[in-house]
């Protein structure tokens, strides 16, 4: 049994905002949300790490963008320099997509050799169809230390309706303890962030 809290969850969730049309005002609604709920980051695109960062400082959000999105085919070197341009606009959080031809391919030796050459420090990160608060608790039982999704609020809402109509143990509240499975059936896809 695993005590759940709307801030233990809150703090596995990348809150992303990956979307090719993100706008001004969506970045900033969507950092505002983010600090408001304490999610662990805001996940986003490439150009706008540096006015994310901004929006982020100081909140206890790291700004957190992406690393050969969305397909992971980039060369390490195009890596390695995406890599280091977040970094100096102020990314305290990279998610790369590992090169899905070579983990197709089984050669998981370059795959291993890259992710270190872009990433010396990596975590388990699940993302790709994350939308349910039991989908996260699946992820978390798999491994993963962060789940990225564009679905932050309905997961915390979940959160919220839980607290509101208990279930017998598996309300979710501040003292109330739920199950979490051991094994789950779903399968996360992991990446390094």
């Amino acid at each position: 049994m695993t005590e759940l809290t709307l801030r233990r969850i809150a703090k596995l969730l990348d809150h992303a905002l990956l979307k090719p049309t993100l706008t001004e005002a969506e970045l900033w609604q969507g950092c505002t949300f983010a600090r408001a709920h304490q999610v662990a980051s805001v996940c986003i695109v490439p150009f706008a790490v540096r006015r994310c960062a901004e929006l982020l400082f100081e909140s206890g959000v790291a700004p957190s963008t992406t690393v050969g999105f969305p397909h992971g085919a980039h060369t390490r070197r195009q890596k390695v320099s995406e890599a280091r341009e977040s970094l100096d606009d102020g990314a305290t959080e990279l998610d790369m997509v590992v090169n899905i031809n070579q983990v197709l391919s089984g050669n998981f030796a370059a795959v291993r050799q890259e992710i270190e050459a872009v990433l010396p420090e990596v975590g388990v990160k699940a993302s790709g169809g994350i939308r349910t608060l039991d989908q996260v608790l699946e992820c978390e039982a798999l491994g993963c230390s962060r789940v990225g999704t564009t679905s932050t609020a309905s997961i915390l809402d979940e959160i919220a309706r839980h607290r509101e109509q208990p279930r017998g143990s598996e309300a979710l509240s501040s003292g109330v303890r739920a199950s979490v499975p051991e094994r789950p059936d779903a399968r996360a896809r992991p990446r390094g962030y």
